[in-house]
């Protein structure tokens, strides 16, 4: 019985940290723009390179089991505004997401929100919609003490699954 109490404890202090996170970033966003610097630290950045969107989120993505419509709000914002300035778009795109976690021992990836990082992608028109006509993806995860964080990939997908898969395996 106590360790549903301190389970309980735990996701209610999760939940207000989140909160709190998504707080500071709003008054941190405020207080750049009343300093009038142009690019406001948001904890993601977005870059396309050799036709590849690039976006890194300074955090690692979060399990399922723990997001709340509020950590969908901070995640999707800073998405959003990362990607506010890049004019990239997919008629069907294959989105790679790669999680660094600091957690050394053994984790799902298969367990990670990654629906967050789709939705902020879909929102901002980079690809269509998140059907299988518009979008594939995959989840890779890694481990990283120093630098937590998500990286994510968006490129040009209209190859068959059997092409793609054939020309990896010709590859070792």
């Amino acid at each position: 019985m106590q360790t549903m109490t301190n389970l309980s404890l735990l996701r209610k202090a999760y939940n207000k940290l989140e909160a709190a996170m998504l707080d500071i970033e709003q008054a941190i966003k405020e207080e750049a723009e009343d300093m009038g610097l142009i690019e406001p630290v948001d904890g993601a950045t977005a870059w396309v390179e050799n036709g590849i969107l690039r976006i890194t989120v300074d955090e690692c993505l979060p399990r399922d089991k723990l997001v709340t419509k509020v950590t969908k709000m901070r995640w999707i914002n800073k998405i959003r505004r990362a990607l506010l300035d890049i004019n990239i778009r997919f008629k069907s795109a294959l989105i790679i997401i790669e999680v660094y976690s600091p957690y050394s021992g053994a984790w799902d990836v298969d367990n990670r929100a990654f629906s967050i990082v789709i939705n902020a992608i879909r929102y901002m028109k980079i690809i269509p919609d998140d059907s299988y006509q518009h979008m594939t993806f995959m989840v890779a995860g890694k481990m990283d003490k120093e630098r937590p964080r998500t990286e994510i990939f968006v490129l040009d997908y209209d190859v068959d699954v059997q092409t793609f898969v054939s020309k990896l395996a010709n590859r070792y």
